[in-house]
């Protein structure tokens, strides 16, 4: 994956997520290094759920190309499809 593409992609997530930028930040940490396992989204309503750092990548990539329309947040967090 290029650098421009991983721009793209966080920029993007911005519309997913309250804290892309920090959730992004732990990602990449995790990614090169850090001993992250967890990953705290959080959504509009102020509600925070945890992924493992193995599935935020394919959230936000698919948000990205399009295979997903965002992320509903109630009860448990939901793909809009």
């Amino acid at each position: 994956m290029g650098i421009v593409r991983i721009l793209r992609v966080l920029l993007a997530s911005r519309k997913l997520f309250r804290n892309w930028f920090s959730a992004a930040l732990k990602y990449y940490l995790s990614k090169y290094g850090l001993a992250v396992n967890h990953i705290k989204l959080k959504c509009d309503n102020d509600r925070e759920y945890t992924l493992t750092r193995h599935l935020y990548p394919y959230i936000v990539n698919a948000y990205y190309d399009g295979l997903i329309d965002g992320v509903e947040c109630d009860e448990a967090m939901y793909l809009i499809i």
